[in-house]
């Protein structure tokens, strides 16, 4: 009876409570405000509630004690890669060929649960775009902005050295050696005597022989498409044998493919891309983030304002300027979908202990990217060439995918570079209802013959 009597004393305290409260703040507000102020606290915790709680990991990933193909089904069926028959059929048939450059082996552990990003830098952003908005700040930044794209058009003024630019078609079309004639002379423009073959991050290598070759080699497969292998299946042929060379020069396995982009930008952009989509498919990551040294390149940056993805930058070494590893474990949180380590970095041409990035990455479940677009295919031959040098690509258990550039004194132009994934979320499929067909557009991925 005493329980009972004091429960109900309770109630009664809460109840009478709710009512002085409420009936004190709104008895001498008209109907209206009492909606509006209903209405704005309301709203105004549910943004709040959005605003500290973010919608993380739901699920966790699974450990490899099951065979590949069972243990990660979606990821397996993702994998088709596009290539010649005779390439399929050197590499074992079509179920080879959709195998991956690095299987998940032993890099998934189980973890799980809940975690948030800064609030701190949520909030920092969000001070920002409000201080933006002041008039003052804003004009401010307009002034300097205007500044820097004046300073950029004279720039490309002085560049151009006086000449006209031609904005319209022309009336009458020019002849085969006027056109030449004018590229060549537009190659002159500039300060920079680039054919030395010596400009830092443009060109590494430049001969007038290896030039003719390329030259006829471009010329020759000008019009060839690469992503109709069964039109051109001397094309795809071509990239698998490389890409087969390459996969091998970087210690991958049986299983190992790739594909051509354009560049560094591009491949670096394309490995982000595919990261994202599959801890999105597999460990239903909606607030994804990459953990990255401060001295890696940019095209990181761009692809987290492309795709989403925020970027945990971690400071590097004041004496070695490699990365912080104990750093970069501090940054890791539940949605950390990708470690990345430069071998060489761009700013300073140091390398990332790679090794302990990718003991990282296996504890923690987490894969592991190296770009090696700087100096890949040179530092590839460093000990053959009787240089100590620690080991950085696919002989380093924990390392998922590797990019590279070809045209950094590997003797092939700008903007041909390969990206060596361990997954094929490349592919975008496209449904379209009319007459229900299935679109598959991507840049072809080859598995190239092990050979």
């Amino acid at each position: 009876g005493t329980i009972c009597g004091s429960t109900m004393a309770l109630d009664l305290v809460k109840e009478h409570f709710k009512i002085f409260l409420g009936n004190r703040y709104f008895m001498d507000k008209e109907p209206w405000q009492i909606v509006s102020i209903t209405t704005t606290v309301v709203l105004s915790g549910v943004w709040l509630w959005g605003f500290v709680f973010q919608e993380e990991r739901v699920k966790s990933p699974k450990p490899l004690s099951q065979p590949y193909e069972s243990a990660y089904p979606l990821l397996h069926s993702y994998l088709g890669v596009r290539c010649s028959s005779e390439v399929s059929t050197a590499a074992g048939g079509p179920a080879a060929a959709e195998e991956v450059l690095f299987v998940f082996w032993s890099v998934i552990s189980s973890t799980g649960g809940v975690s948030s990003p800064s609030l701190v830098t949520r909030g920092k952003r969000m001070m920002f775009r409000i201080v933006r908005q002041i008039p003052a700040v804003a004009h401010k930044i307009d002034s300097e902005m205007k500044k820097i794209n004046k300073s950029f058009e004279e720039e490309v003024i002085h560049r151009n050295q006086g000449n006209e630019y031609i904005v319209s078609l022309p009336d009458q079309g020019k002849r085969h050696e006027e056109i030449v004639d004018m590229v060549k002379r537009y190659l002159t423009l500039g300060d920079y005597h680039w054919q030395s073959g010596f400009v830092s991050g443009a060109v590494y290598y430049y001969d007038q022989n290896l030039i003719k070759l390329l030259t006829d080699v471009y010329g020759l497969a000008s019009y060839t498409n690469p992503l109709h292998p069964d039109i051109f299946p001397g094309v795809c042929k071509m990239e698998a044998e490389v890409v087969r060379m390459t996969a091998n020069l970087f210690h991958g396995g049986p299983a190992s493919c790739g594909t051509m982009t354009t560049g560094g930008t591009e491949s670096i952009l394309m490995a982000c891309k595919a990261y994202r989509d599959y801890a999105s498919e597999e460990w239903g990551i909606k607030q994804p983030e990459i953990v990255l040294p401060k001295t890696a390149h940019t095209a990181f940056d761009k692809a987290g304002l492309y795709f989403k993805i925020h970027l945990k930058h971690v400071p590097v070494d004041s004496t070695t300027y490699a990365v912080d590893i104990k750093a970069m474990q501090r940054a890791i949180t539940r949605n950390t979908i990708l470690l990345v380590g430069s071998a060489p970095n761009f700013p300073y041409g140091t390398m990332d202990d790679i090794e302990a990035i990718a003991a990282l990455g296996l504890r923690k479940g987490i894969p592991v990217h190296v770009d090696a677009c700087l100096g890949g295919f040179i530092i590839a031959f460093m000990r053959q060439a009787g240089f100590s040098l620690p080991p950085f690509d696919f002989a380093v258990p924990g390392v998922t995918s590797i990019s590279a550039d070809t045209h950094k004194a590997s003797l092939l132009c700008q903007n041909v570079l390969y990206l060596l994934e361990f997954k094929s979320h490349l592919v975008f499929f496209c449904e379209k209802p009319e007459g229900k067909i299935i679109g598959i557009h991507m840049r072809p991925q080859v598995k190239p013959p092990l050979q």
